[in-house]
């Protein structure tokens, strides 16, 4: 009988070659999905012309934005990957973790406040609604911290009116509006 001289079972691949493995699968997923939509938004608006520089089109910014947006994608996923060394003995792959029952409704919870704040909106108005969205969507995290939420509501919303009602004068009620009143 022949021994064989290939590498032990330990190793992360026939060869005895480096191999790329994924260590964080949420993120790696994550960042697909934003390659995905990334690419999806560039050959949509691909559709639009793109005008130039000084005079740019309807197409250029979803065309800059969804580049962005793939780009990040391939960040997010490049560092959610690293090399094996196939010399390092290793504990074995732990399966991603993902509660269903408990991510799906933290999902819904998050889809429900952004519900609540587009029908809410025109009767609170900004001020009020802004603050809602971001307390019940800040309620929904495993580790929150209440006056982290507190104060991410009131920054938000005075860089929201800052952004949308001064710097682009859209018309967006401010304040609420009461049944009968003027």
């Amino acid at each position: 009988m022949r021994k064989s001289s290939s590498p032990p079972a330990s190793s992360c691949n026939k060869q005895g070659v480096n191999a790329m493995r994924i260590v964080d699968h949420k993120s790696f997923l994550t960042g697909v999905f934003y390659i995905l939509v990334g690419a999806g938004g560039v050959g949509y608006s691909s559709l639009y012309s793109l005008g130039n520089l000084a005079r740019i089109g309807p197409g250029y910014f979803p065309l800059a934005l969804s580049a962005l947006l793939a780009l990040l994608g391939g960040i997010i996923s490049l560092r959610s990957v690293r090399l094996s060394k196939p010399d390092v003995e290793k504990s074995p792959p732990r399966a991603p973790v993902f509660d269903w029952r408990g991510d799906i409704f933290i999902l819904l919870w998050i889809l429900a406040s952004v519900l609540l704040f587009a029908f809410l909106l025109p009767t609170l108005g900004l001020v009020l609604a802004i603050p809602l969205l971001v307390i019940l969507s800040g309620l929904a995290s495993h580790n929150r911290h209440y006056r982290q939420i507190l104060l991410n509501a009131f920054f938000i919303t005075l860089l929201s009116l800052a952004v949308f009602i001064y710097g682009l004068g859209l018309l967006l009620p401010l304040w609420p509006r009461f049944p009968g009143g003027a």
